[in-house]
Formats: C-alpha cells, sequence, structure tokens
C-alpha cells in the first residue's frame, strides 16, 4: 500500500525554485464534452483547467490519475489513452506533464454540470494557456 508525505509550505517552497514536478493531467471525456474544473488556488485562480496534480514519489501515473479523479471530480476513471507529454515553464515553477484521455467509469458522471466543473466541446477564453495548447495537440492528433 502506498502511504503519501506531503511536503511542508518551507519545503516545496524550496524544491520548486530548484527542480521540475512530474505531473498527470487528464482529458476527461464525456458525451457533453470535455470536463474542466476552475480552479481555487494560486496560481490561475478562477481559470479552467484539466484536472491534474503533481506525482508523489512511489506513486504510479496510474495510481495518480486516480487518485486526481476521485479527489478533483468525485469518480474513478478508465484510462484510455496515453495524449503525450507536456511542459511547462512558468514563473511559479516548472511542469513536465504526462496526459492521459479517461472516461468516468460511472455513466452518471456524463452530464456533470456545475460552478466550478463543467463539460465544454470548446476552449473557454479564461484557460490555463498551456492547457489549451494540450487541448488543440489532443484535437490535432485525433485523440478527441
Amino acid at each position: 500500500m502506498f502511504i503519501m508525505n506531503w511536503a511542508s509550505d518551507s519545503e516545496f517552497k524550496i524544491v520548486k525554485k530548484y527542480f521540475p514536478f512530474s505531473c498527470v493531467d487528464l482529458i476527461v471525456m464525456t458525451s457533453n464534452g470535455y470536463i474542466l474544473i476552475k480552479r481555487q488556488d494560486d496560481p490561475y485562480r478562477g481559470l479552467w483547467h484539466l484536472p491534474g496534480g503533481i506525482i508523489h514519489k512511489g506513486q504510479t501515473m496510474f495510481q495518480k490519475a486516480n487518485e486526481v479523479a476521485e479527489r478533483e471530480l468525485g469518480f474513478k476513471v478508465n484510462l484510455l489513452q496515453f495524449v503525450g507529454v507536456f511542459e511547462n515553464l512558468h514563473q511559479f515553477r516548472h511542469d513536465i506533464s504526462h496526459c492521459f484521455m479517461v472516461k468516468p467509469n460511472d455513466p452518471k458522471f456524463e452530464f456533470l454540470n456545475t460552478d466550478g466543473i463543467k463539460a465544454f466541446k470548446k476552449n473557454p477564453h479564461n484557460m490555463i494557456p498551456y492547457h489549451k495548447d494540450i487541448i488543440r495537440y489532443a484535437r490535432e492528433k485525433k485523440f478527441m
């Protein structure tokens, strides 16, 4: 069993100054489009983004994908396809993201739509820029 150890805020601030983070981002496909979440924290507070998160030591990408789906969306997912690796260098930190196409494993989540979680057929204007790039790439490569 994997036991997650979280870094303290002070440790996290130090590490992000010197090292990139390995992350997982999910393109969650439903019949109404792909799911985005309105970000509640800085950086990018108030912008729409793909569900995702930093992979912790001892955690696989697939474990992280399911953790993200359960924590941010409230359901488990089925991994459909690996989309690619994307890199985001911004002033806050450096992320290397492994992106997967996934589908909710429970059909009742096909019509999820709240103030903070919504299905989109096209990118909203207030979306994290590099997540727009990921969606554009997935469309160009016919993943969606």
